[in-house]
């Protein structure tokens, strides 16, 4: 009889993946006014969860020349208090009126879009519309708080300055993108904070926060009639703006190289190493993201398996897809030890350059297909999830079957046609390197392979 200690373990079979997939159905009207409404009921919950979405982000600051960071603050100000005629609240008011609602109530501001998220009890839907709307349409940007939000993101800056990470990832940008406002951090720079200003958060909010770029998504105990009303109460009646948004030029990916930032006295290199990738609506778009998903994109995958499984240099290595409007980028992260950054990148390399020019195996793709529609339909189980797709859809454009689309394509992708998109995008000539850490040891690291570059840490 074999002993236990002599069992070796094997791989559970591999399952076919699904080819099908239905978004489950949601509801679509308009305002009086124009706005788009998305709207899934669910009655298991008294929960409602309502957000105005604006297909406008931070790149309108570029163009308006507004202070870096101004996205961030001003999403950040807007449930800091109300100038309603209505009501003048402050944001202790705001606070406590969430609190009795149970409920919360804020703003974001990203690179491509903008949003106000309202999550309450459904008994609370009026009330918590109201004090949305008013937030929304006549937000105080008072001096007190603009104060106080100004001294908090100091500090956030300057605990982001000393992060490997973030500055891994801030030389990664500004290697990428050069002079595109897609270089800058959506939450500013020490310089831009002392000099942001009211008159600055009034203009960046009345560009995008404006009904000409919004829809609304909601998801919750109502019925289909009843939110139409109270949205139509508080949403329909509010008027464009006469601001015009001019589209930014799009990005030029800079020429291959290394960026580095400095990190005193760091016993670790962190990288980012950025491909330029297909944008969403790009027919290799999905393909790319079946790559991504063997090369860095689960724990098994072929980075994690070589530089923490077998060689031990790192905790983790993983790869993403970064999609933007106007592009989209695969970025390789890992931090591994100052004594074993050279051997590391010469591995992460290599297995890009095996990516390049070797077809993936069946194993290999049947995995990552597994993995990719178990994920996909894990992100599609609640109304918030499926509302959440929907809104990414209206955001980018994307046709009205996209995720069916998607799925689809995902299951029944051959190893020959990923072979093509890994021919035309994983190529040396389109890498960029951010790196932070000992710039010697980060010199070299990528002697004879790329110049390196040394950034200030702003």
């Amino acid at each position: 009889m074999t002993s236990q200690g002599n069992v070796r373990p094997t791989a559970p079979p591999l399952q076919s993946a699904p080819t099908q997939f239905l978004l489950p159905d949601y509801q679509q009207f308009f305002l009086s006014n124009g706005i788009k409404v998305l709207f899934f009921e669910d009655r298991s919950q008294p929960i409602l969860s309502i957000s105005p979405v604006f297909r406008q982000g931070g790149l309108v600051a570029a163009h308006y020349g507004l202070s870096q960071g101004i996205q961030s603050f001003t999403a950040g100000m807007i449930t800091k208090g109300t100038a309603s005629p209505r009501t003048e609240r402050t944001a202790q008011d705001i606070a406590d009126a969430m609190d009795y609602m149970g409920g919360t109530l804020a703003a974001t501001s990203g690179w491509d879009s903008s949003a106000i998220s309202l999550t309450i009890l459904a008994q609370y839907a009026e009330e918590g519309l109201q004090l949305a709307g008013d937030s929304l349409f006549a937000p105080a940007f008072s001096h007190n708080e603009i104060e106080r939000l100004r001294s908090q993101s100091i500090v956030g800056i300057q605990h982001n300055l000393e992060d490997a990470g973030y500055l891994a990832t801030s030389a990664l940008a500004r290697g990428l993108y050069e002079k595109h406002p897609y270089s800058t951090s959506l939450y500013g720079t020490l310089n831009s904070m002392e000099h942001l200003s009211a008159d600055e958060c009034h203009r960046y909010h009345r560009a995008v926060f404006a009904p000409q770029h919004c829809f609304i998504a909601c998801a919750g105990n109502i019925t289909q009639e009843d939110i139409r009303t109270l949205l139509e109460r508080y949403f329909g009646s509010w008027e464009a703006s006469t601001d015009s948004i001019i589209e930014p030029i799009l990005p030029t990916i800079a020429s291959s190289g290394v960026y580095a930032i400095a990190k005193a006295s760091a016993v670790q290199t962190t990288l980012r190493i950025g491909i330029s990738a297909p944008h969403r609506k790009d027919q290799d778009f999905i393909a790319m993201r079946i790559l991504n998903t063997i090369l860095g994109g689960m724990f098994t995958s072929r980075l994690n398996s070589k530089l923490r499984e077998e060689k031990g240099y790192t905790y983790g290595i993983h790869s993403s897809v970064d999609p933007r409007r106007l592009g989209s980028t695969l970025v390789i992260g890992t931090s591994v030890g100052n004594d074993v950054t050279a051997p590391a990148v010469r591995d992460i390399l290599a297995e890009l350059d095996r990516m390049a020019s070797e077809p993936v195996n069946e194993e290999e793709l049947a995995l990552a297909k597994n993995y990719m529609l178990g994920s996909f339909a894990l992100a599609t189980e609640t109304p918030n999830q499926i509302i959440s797709l929907a809104s990414g859809r209206e955001i980018y454009g994307l046709h009205e079957r996209y995720y069916h689309e998607y799925f689809e394509r995902i299951a029944t992708m051959t190893i020959d046609e990923l072979f093509a998109v890994q021919q035309r995008w994983i190529r040396r000539d389109s890498m960029i390197i951010g790196a932070s850490g000992d710039v010697d040891i980060i010199q070299q690291a990528f002697n004879d392979i790329l110049p390196v570059h040394i950034l200030s840490a702003e």
